[in-house]
């Protein structure tokens, strides 16, 4: 049996992904793969029970750009990147600003002028990880005039947009599209509109209208950092056959992320620019560990 950690609840664009994986792996590893959901602790409960899994390869973590932004922000029991091995890049992944149906916000600069005139300044849904960070970095571009209020995975955090009880989120783009289809949410802005449907690819993107924002993202596997080089390499080659196919990389492009793939050392490339973006941020914010 094959273990696919994932720190968030179900029903999130992780945990999509991570079903959507684990249900084509067997083919090609000839192994039964599950997902393993452990939310909470701000994704730290999912990371620490790989951090103290066997280093035998059986057991994986699927996270995503929150691994760039906790060393920053949490003391931990365990140390990052020195007791996980970053595996394979999974994807890369755009992000949506969006606001409740019923909301009469309909661009990000009526977005700041509600923050700005509504007494109370606003309520913006976080789930970890990118979610929680823009919405930080949202609070500081409206001068304090928005308040974060967080929730365990994308899911919970969806439906409580969906119910009004927030004013805005920012969302996996792939988390929101369903919602947004069924007419109960809408979107406002997009961090990228590369092969986006034409419905979305009009839409404003928001480093253009928030220059320094920094709402990037990606998703990929780790495993424990003793795992056996000869292991990882397996990983890679199996992870890679699995994100090659057609089927899946549709998938996951009609979903608003890119599958990529590659090796243990691009990924690791990755992550260290990721952290170096975010920290910069955290540090700005003064949102890192006191």
């Amino acid at each position: 049996m094959m273990r696919m950690v994932t720190p968030a609840p179900p029903g999130g664009n992780l945990d999509n992904t991570a079903r959507l994986l684990t249900s084509r792996l067997p083919a090609v590893t000839g192994d039964t793969w599950m997902v393993d959901n452990r939310p909470g602790g701000n994704t730290v409960i999912g990371i620490e029970a790989v951090v103290r899994a066997q280093p035998d390869g059986r057991t994986v973590l699927y996270h995503a750009t929150a691994m760039a932004m906790i060393p920053w922000t949490h003391k931990l029991s365990f140390s990052l990147p020195d007791d996980l091995l970053p595996v394979v890049q999974v994807s890369t992944e755009r992000y949506a600003v969006v606001v409740p149906i019923a909301s009469a916000v309909t661009s990000l600069r009526a977005l700041e002028e509600a923050a700005a005139s509504r007494e109370g300044g606003l309520n913006c849904i976080a789930a970890p990880g990118v979610s929680n960070m823009a919405c930080e970095q949202f609070r500081a571009r409206v001068r304090g005039r928005s308040t974060t209020i967080p929730y365990a995975g994308v899911a919970p955090a969806l439906q409580a947009t969906v119910a009004g009880l927030g004013d805005v989120m920012f969302c996996n783009f792939e988390a929101v599209t369903r919602m947004v289809e069924a007419g109960r949410v809408r979107i406002i802005g997009v961090s990228a509109t590369q092969n986006l449907p034409p419905p979305y690819a009009r839409l404003a993107v928001i480093n253009d209208v928030w220059p320094e924002f920094v709402i990037e993202g990606f998703s990929g596997i780790f495993v424990p950092a003793a795992t056996p080089a000869a292991r990882v390499r397996e990983l890679v080659r199996d992870f890679n056959r699995v994100l090659a196919d057609p089927e899946v990389a549709k998938v996951m492009r009609d979903s608003g992320q890119e599958p990529v793939g590659g090796t243990s050392d691009d990924f690791s490339r990755v992550l260290r620019r990721a952290s170096q973006r975010y920290g910069e941020v955290i540090q700005r914010l003064a949102l890192g560990v006191k």
